[in-house]
Parts: C-alpha cells; sequence; structure tokens
C-alpha cells in the first residue's frame, strides 16, 4: 500500500509540474481597452496585434470612422473629360479621381484606389475600360485612361470607383498628418460611380491652343525658351559619355541627337597654346619649322571637351606634357566668349551628368546638371555654368565593365564579379545604377551631400516618402553559367553591353586592336557568350562560341568593336573584316582585303589611334585610317555603299591619314591623326565630311582636325586643329543685310539698289579678323565657303572665284501692293545692287532679303525712295505764215549756191584728171 501511495503522490506531483510548466508558457492574456471593446462588440472590424502580440487598441480616428460611418464610408468620384464633343475616330481622354486622397498613400507604397469605366454606345451596346482589371490610381487617388468613339452619336460614360475594404497595415510614422494607415484598417469605402455624356461629331474637335511652336528659321541662342520644346530636334549635348564619345562600345563617338554643321562655315577659333610656324630658319632643322602638337603621347585637348547647355568644356594645355597643368577653360558655343576657367579644379572633369527625374511632386532634368570626375571618383561634381565644385562624395562605385546610357540619362555599369572562389568561381552580372545611389546634388526630400556609398554590396534610401524602404544601388544580378575555356583562359570579360538588350562577354586571352596587339604566340581561340539582359529573360545564354584567333599561315584576329546588333573582327595583316551577328554568333559576311588597297593601313590598328579607325551607326560598318580612305559597309550583309579615298599627289605618301571623328546628322565627320608626324607637317589635310547613305562629299577644309577632338552640340562642330593649335567652332552664323536706293525719281528713270551681306559670326570680331577686314567679313556663297574661310582664318590665298550670296528684293508699291522686283547675287565684297524703273509713281518701301544658306541664317534690310511725276511736256506755239520770200526767192537762192558748189566741185576734178 505505501508503495501504491508513493506512485499516487508521484504521479500527482508530475501532473502538477506538467500543468505548471503549461501555465508558464501560456501568454498573458490582454484585452482592447474598453472603447475599443465596445466597438468591436458593436461591430466594427478590429483585430489587429502589437509586436509582442499584444492586442492594439483603436485610435482615435478609428473609432471616429466607426461612430460616424459604422465603416461603411460613402465615396464620390468624378472625371474630366476632353475633348467634348469629340469626333469620331478621335482619341478623347478621361482623368478620374476620388477627392479623398488615399491616406498615408505614397510613391514607396502600395495604397492605391482602384477605378473602372463603364461605356454605353449610341447603339446600346457596352465596354468596360480596362476588359479586366481595375485602373490603379497614383498616390493621390487620380488615374486617366482614354477612349475612341467609331460612330457618331451620344456615349454615356460611367466612371466607377470600385468598392475598396481597407486592410493596409503600415504602422510606421509619417505620410499625411490625418492619421497613419492603419487609422482606417477594416474600413469599407464604398463603391461610387458618376455618369457624363460625350457627344460624337462628324468632324474632329480643334483646339485653339498653341501645342507646337515650329522650329527655328533665324539665329538662335541658348536658353531655349520652355515652351520651344520641338527645338530639342534642333539642340544637344555632348556629354563625353556612353551617350555619345563611346555610343555602343569605345570612341564610336556617335552624336544621335539634335543637327550637325551642313557647310565649312567657322564661327570663331581660340588659340590653347603657341602652334603653327615658329619663325626663322636658322636654328632650328628645316625651312618653316612648327610647334609639335605632341600627337600621341603628349596629345592636345584630346578627350576633355564636354558641351552642356551651350557651353563648352576643354582643358589648355600647359606643358609638353599634353593637357597637364593647364586651366580647364568653358566658352560659350556659339560666341566662344570665355565663361570661366579654373587651374585649382580638386576633380578632373570627365563626362557630364543630366538625369531626367521623375516623382509626386517634381518633373524634369536636374539642374543643374552635373560634371563628374571618371568614374564618379573625387568626392565633388562641378557645377557646368559656373566652374565650382560641390561635395558628393560618391564611393565605391564598382570598376572596370561597361557603361551604356538608361532611358532618362542614368549610368548603366554592367559588372562581372565572382562571388565564388578562384578555383570554382560563380560569376553574377550586374547593372549598376547610378539613379538609385544618388538623384540630384541636393537630393531628394533633404538627402545629404555627404558620402554615398555605390558598391554592389550597398543599400540606399533615396525616397523619403512614407513607407519607402531601402533600395540596392543595382537593377539586377544574376548569376551565369560560364566557365573560362580555351587555351590561355583568363576571367571573362564583358566587350559590350546594350541596355534591355544584350552583354558580350569574353573567356580567355582575346586579340584587340591596340599597341602590340599582334604575335605569332597569341592565343588560338577564345570563347565568346552572348547574355540577353532584356526585362523578363535577363541572365539567359543567347549562345556561346569558340572563335579561331591565330591561324598557322601566321595571321590573326583581332576584335574591334560591336554595336547595332553586331560584332567586328579584322583579319590581319590583309585587313580584311568579319561581322558576326551578336544575337547568334553567327558569321554575317566577310570584306575584302584592303591591304590590297593600301597595306599601309595595316598601322591603325596596331596603334592607339585604332579607337578612330572604326565606328557602328546607322546600320553601317565605317572603316578608316592609314589606308587613306573612308568605306561604308552595310552592317548586315556586308554591301561597300561607298568609298571616299583622300590621295595626296604626294612622293612617299599617296594618301592622307583619315580617321573618324564623329558621326551625327546623317553625316560623317573625318579628321586626321598620325602617331608622330613629321614637321613641317604635312600640307593639305582637311576636315572632310560624307552623307552616310551616299557617301557625297557634304563639304571639306583645310584643317588637321584631331578626330578625338571632335564633338557635335546645338548644330556646331568643335575640334582641335594641328596646323595652328586652336580651338574651331564649325556652324551655322548670322548675316547682316543693308540696302540703300536713290531717295528720290522722276517717273521714267531707273532706280539704284544697292547696299552688302556680311558674315557677323562672332569670330569675324576677333582682333585678327577685324584688322585685315575694318569693313566686316562679306559673305559668301556656301560653294564657296570652305576656300573662304581658310583665306579668313587660315591666311590662305584669297580664292578669286569667290561668289557672294543670293539677295532677293520686293517692294510695297505706292497702292500698298508687296510684289518681287528680282533676285541679285553678291560679290566677294558682300556689295549687291539693282537697276529697277519703277512703273508707277508715289512712295516705294524696298525690302531686300538674304534667305539664308546652310552657312548662315538668313537677314534682311529695309529703305525707301519716291517716284515724282515726271515734268510737263511744253506746249507747242502756232507757226506764222509764209512770206512770198520764205516760199520762193529764199529757197531759190539756195538752189543757186547748191549748184554753184556742185560746178565748182566738178571743174577741180576735171583740172586733177588731166594728163
Amino acid at each position: 500500500m505505501k508503495i501504491v501511495k508513493k506512485q499516487q503522490f508521484a504521479t500527482i506531483v508530475a501532473i502538477i509540474l506538467i500543468s505548471s510548466m503549461a501555465i508558464s508558457v501560456i501568454p498573458t492574456i490582454s484585452a482592447y481597452d474598453s472603447a475599443t471593446q465596445a466597438a468591436i462588440d458593436a461591430g466594427m472590424t478590429w483585430d489587429l496585434k502589437n509586436a509582442d502580440g499584444t492586442d492594439m487598441d483603436a485610435s482615435n480616428i478609428r473609432l471616429l470612422m466607426w461612430n460616424r460611418y459604422h465603416d461603411r464610408v460613402p465615396t464620390w468620384t468624378y472625371a474630366t473629360i476632353s475633348p467634348n464633343p469629340v469626333g469620331v475616330g478621335q482619341r478623347f481622354s478621361m482623368v478620374i479621381f476620388n477627392p479623398q486622397v488615399p491616406l498615408g498613400a505614397s510613391e514607396g507604397n502600395d495604397i492605391r484606389y482602384r477605378y473602372h469605366v463603364d461605356v454605353t454606345k449610341p447603339d446600346g451596346t457596352t465596354e468596360r475600360i480596362p476588359s479586366s482589371g481595375s485602373l490603379v490610381s497614383d498616390s493621390t487617388g487620380t488615374t486617366f485612361t482614354y477612349y475612341t468613339p467609331t460612330s457618331i452619336g451620344n456615349y454615356s460614360v460611367t466612371v466607377v470607383f470600385e468598392e475598396l475594404k481597407w486592410l493596409y497595415k503600415y504602422t510606421n510614422t509619417g505620410g499625411f498628418q490625418s492619421g497613419r494607415p492603419i487609422d482606417y484598417y477594416g474600413v469599407t469605402f464604398l463603391s461610387s460611380n458618376r455618369t457624363y455624356t460625350v457627344n460624337v461629331q462628324e468632324d474632329p474637335a480643334e483646339f485653339g491652343a498653341t501645342t507646337i511652336y515650329p522650329l527655328p528659321t533665324e539665329y538662335w541662342t541658348r536658353p531655349i525658351e520652355g515652351q520651344n520644346n520641338e527645338w530639342g530636334q534642333v539642340s544637344s549635348n555632348w556629354l563625353g559619355n556612353a551617350k555619345d564619345r563611346h555610343f555602343g562600345s569605345t570612341n564610336n563617338r556617335v552624336q544621335t541627337e539634335g543637327i550637325g554643321p551642313n557647310s565649312g562655315h567657322i564661327l570663331w577659333t581660340k588659340v590653347t597654346e603657341d602652334g603653327g610656324v615658329v619663325g626663322g630658319d636658322d636654328y632650328f632643322s628645316k625651312p618653316g619649322e612648327v610647334f609639335n602638337a605632341g600627337h600621341q603621347y603628349q596629345t592636345r585637348y584630346l578627350g576633355t571637351e564636354i558641351i552642356m547647355h551651350g557651353r563648352l568644356l576643354y582643358k589648355e594645355p600647359k606643358a609638353w606634357a599634353g593637357t597637364a597643368g593647364g586651366d580647364w577653360v568653358c566658352v560659350d558655343l556659339k560666341t566662344g566668349k570665355e565663361i570661366w576657367r579654373n587651374q585649382t579644379m580638386s576633380i578632373t572633369p570627365s563626362f557630364g551628368y543630366y538625369y531626367d527625374w521623375d516623382d509626386m511632386n517634381q518633373h524634369g532634368v536636374v539642374n543643374p546638371g552635373m560634371i563628374f570626375a571618371s568614374n564618379f571618383g573625387g568626392d565633388a561634381f562641378i557645377h557646368p555654368r559656373y566652374g565650382t565644385t560641390f561635395p558628393l562624395n560618391i564611393t565605391n562605385v564598382p570598376t572596370g565593365g561597361v557603361e551604356a546610357i538608361g532611358p532618362k540619362g542614368e549610368i548603366l555599369k554592367y559588372i562581372l564579379q565572382n562571388e565564388g572562389t578562384t578555383s570554382n568561381p560563380v560569376w553574377r552580372l550586374y547593372q549598376w545604377n547610378s539613379s538609385r545611389v544618388f538623384t540630384s546634388p541636393t537630393g531628394n526630400g533633404g538627402q545629404s551631400l555627404g558620402v554615398r556609398n555605390a558598391s554592389l554590396a550597398a543599400t540606399v534610401s533615396i525616397q523619403t516618402t512614407y513607407g519607402a524602404g531601402l533600395i540596392h544601388t543595382y537593377d539586377f544580378n544574376t548569376t551565369l553559367n560560364i566557365k573560362p575555356t580555351g587555351t590561355g583562359t583568363s576571367a571573362p570579360t564583358i566587350r559590350a553591353a546594350y541596355y534591355n538588350d544584350v552583354v558580350l562577354i569574353s573567356n580567355g586571352t582575346f586579340p584587340t586592336a591596340g599597341t602590340s596587339s599582334l604575335s605569332y604566340h597569341n592565343a588560338e581561340e577564345t570563347t565568346l557568350t552572348a547574355i540577353s539582359i532584356k526585362e523578363g529573360e535577363v541572365g539567359r545564354v543567347l549562345w556561346s562560341k569558340n572563335y579561331q584567333m591565330t591561324f598557322n599561315d601566321g595571321s590573326q584576329n583581332i576584335y574591334i568593336r560591336a554595336g547595332e546588333g553586331a560584332f567586328v573582327f579584322q583579319h590581319m595583316p590583309d585587313l580584311k573584316f568579319q561581322v558576326y551577328d551578336i544575337y547568334t554568333g553567327n558569321k554575317l559576311w566577310e570584306s575584302e582585303a584592303q591591304a590590297d588597297f593600301n597595306p599601309f593601313g595595316y598601322f591603325s590598328w596596331v596603334s592607339l589611334m585604332n579607337v578612330y579607325g572604326s565606328s557602328i551607326s546607322h546600320g553601317k560598318l565605317f572603316t578608316t585610317g592609314y589606308t587613306g580612305a573612308t568605306y561604308a559597309y552595310d552592317l548586315y550583309n556586308g554591301t561597300l555603299l561607298w568609298k571616299q579615298e583622300a590621295p595626296t599627289g604626294g612622293e612617299i605618301f599617296k594618301y592622307y591619314t583619315l580617321f573618324h571623328g564623329v558621326t551625327a546628322d546623317n553625316k560623317i565627320y573625318i579628321g586626321t591623326h598620325e602617331h608622330s608626324a613629321d614637321t613641317p607637317l604635312l600640307k593639305g589635310a582637311k576636315t572632310r565630311v560624307y552623307d552616310v547613305n551616299t557617301g557625297e562629299e557634304v563639304w571639306s577644309m583645310m584643317g588637321w582636325a584631331n578626330p578625338g577632338t571632335m564633338a557635335i552640340a546645338d548644330g556646331i562642330l568643335t575640334y582641335w586643329n594641328n596646323y595652328d593649335h586652336q580651338v574651331y567652332a564649325v556652324g551655322k552664323g548670322a548675316s547682316s543685310t543693308t540696302v540703300d536706293a536713290t531717295d528720290v525719281v522722276q517717273f521714267g528713270s531707273s532706280v539704284m539698289i544697292k547696299g552688302s551681306v556680311m558674315d557677323i559670326s562672332p569670330g569675324t570680331k576677333q582682333s585678327e579678323q577685324s584688322l585685315r577686314f575694318p569693313n566686316g567679313v562679306p559673305a559668301v556663297s556656301d560653294e564657296s565657303m570652305s576656300a573662304w574661310m581658310e583665306y579668313v582664318y587660315m591666311q590662305k590665298p584669297r580664292p578669286t572665284n569667290a561668289t557672294g550670296v543670293t539677295v532677293e528684293l520686293n517692294v510695297v508699291d505706292a497702292n500698298g501692293n508687296y510684289r518681287s522686283i528680282g533676285t541679285t547675287t553678291a560679290d566677294a565684297d558682300g556689295f549687291f545692287s539693282l537697276n529697277w524703273m519703277p512703273d508707277i509713281e508715289g512712295k516705294y518701301t524696298v525690302y531686300a532679303s538674304f534667305p539664308g544658306s546652310e552657312s548662315y541664317w538668313p537677314s534682311h534690310a529695309v529703305t525707301a525712295f519716291n517716284v515724282d511725276p515726271a515734268p510737263a511736256t511744253p506746249a507747242p506755239t502756232e507757226a506764222p505764215p509764209a512770206s512770198i520770200a520764205d516760199t520762193y526767192f529764199i529757197p531759190a537762192i539756195a538752189g543757186l549756191f547748191v549748184a554753184i558748189i556742185v560746178v565748182g566741185l566738178l571743174t577741180i576734178l576735171m583740172i586733177r584728171k588731166r594728163p
């Protein structure tokens, strides 16, 4: 019995212990406050918990919503519909909104309203917009949509706010002052609607508001007034980044926006250092010796040019070492007038940056734009208007990779990163995005100007609106199924990347154009892989193939560049271009051997100038270089579309070296460059401009224009000229017309109308030009322009065949009729004249108009003259009656005298004839 009792006692103790343990883990029972509990008991939806699991009491706002509406809140819905009436087939818009902004909604969360539209057509049939789902509002509770009616009559349009059960649970503070989103938790917003009638008529609605201002027809300057947004077609910037200088691949140099000059008209020149002929021959190795330009290793001006908002920034050379030590100079692009200069800049400018920023409060490009050092280095950015620096320390920006420009101007960097080990690598592809690191110099919502960590591992807060979280500095990252293969393997390298398209990656040693790129012991093959980076398929391998790079006969392939869906090899040394499809890796075509034309072209590709030897744009592969010719091939089938040669006519070098400078506005601009040109420099080098489609020369003009210094913006080409060490700006300039006429003429007399048309570009006011042309520089025809500019700015002989511009002359006569009286052509002094005979009396107003050309914007002038009545003809007087003497005697005497004279003459003749 004792044992039984002990067992029973032990059991009881165990039960007690287990019970006490169970009781210890049961959470403390909490309760709502009395007001919340009373509302819940009455039917209020409320079940929220605090972070520790206790019941969360309803706020005063939540209780007010219950007491006022019993959680059934009526809503109002409106729409603005335009145009109404509307034409059949003409689209009208509907802006739909609930006047009550969603509580706590912001760009950074998903608190939104939903709507749809029911349309009843004149025939009674109905249509829902959208056909499925809903129109989701923005954070203000507003949305919009369009509809295009297909028949005439009245359409019934009902906009519907869809019932919303509010279940948003954001609890962090912020947002609208009326409360946090949880203050409405459990409340139902009832559906509401409003119906409008849209009258659809036969004729489309016409609008009186101005929507488009025309492109400029006269000389224009920046700033471009904000309503002239069509002028984006003729204006542009040169940011010196992947947008232009490195468009598609390194130094591809394509201006995709605006226009380029169609004439060799010089706007201004500006000295950067002493250049040209030194002077004196006794102490120099060659007569007429010139200053050395540094050429390949101490190049002047090269790669420093940035053009932002009509301002050109470049660095002046100060010493032998290229641009080292010189001032950074900012000049007005159209005038050459210096805006600022800075020698003690804390960072070295590399590229300009404009970002098109949109949020709920502001839209447009962030002012003032920024100039950054390479790879956003340094701890500041430069104000492009003033040259001052501002602190913005962007640290740990990924290095390497390939850059592209995003759809809003952001810098995208495609980076490969090994997140495995050396022996077992795991390669990941990142799309780093500058707009995820910073948006503006002052930030969005008070963003600090301090340090911004831009590493791939960093997370940053761009938005400061309610509910916005941290974001990564990259748009995506994906693991790549690639491994280094082939002989001479090395880490994979990105060779080209195109936003929302494709990335080209090489594995293994990959010979590329450049110094010492050819060697008999180069790798035999390399592996190329194409990776899709299109939205929805990022990381998908499109293809991966091995390519032979070195052949048994000693020839080799080198990589040139990629672009527009293709990549290019060149077979060396015969100079055959090979083009491959970037989406399949398949070979598309192979060119003829350019070495058969001029084997000297080989040196284009084994030197630092190779980056200027080719370019891809407009569906074409352009090649230039020491061959002395510009080739244009169809990028996809290899057809040689055109070829332009540049013979020197000299003894040693048969052709000028030609290198690609920039392509813009369906024109390709060609300069010249040599690794170490002899001095005095080869004469006759030109800037050459060809039509990209036909190869026809648009214009050419003397000048040793370094192609790496060329930039185009706002229709103006700038470059540095090795012949005189000056910056040249070429573009359409302003003109000035004068006219004068004889003040008064009499009817029946002609009037002489005369005047002049002059070039008033800023360069004509430079002291070097104004002293030579004290009366101004005449305007000449496009056909005469290049030779004329060489005369005006390069001290070449005055052309003897230059012609002036055409002038149109019109009058308003005394009867108020406006009519043309003729055209005339000015001479090489800018002088024109026209002799014209007026056909009625009275005052004439004369309009002399130069309509403009590819070289000049138009101009006109006005004068006047008067045509007085002709003097009256005197009235005839009546003659007196003739006398008898007048009738008979005087004529008889006259006849007698005549007879005597005749007889006398005959007598003389007879005497002279006697023997």
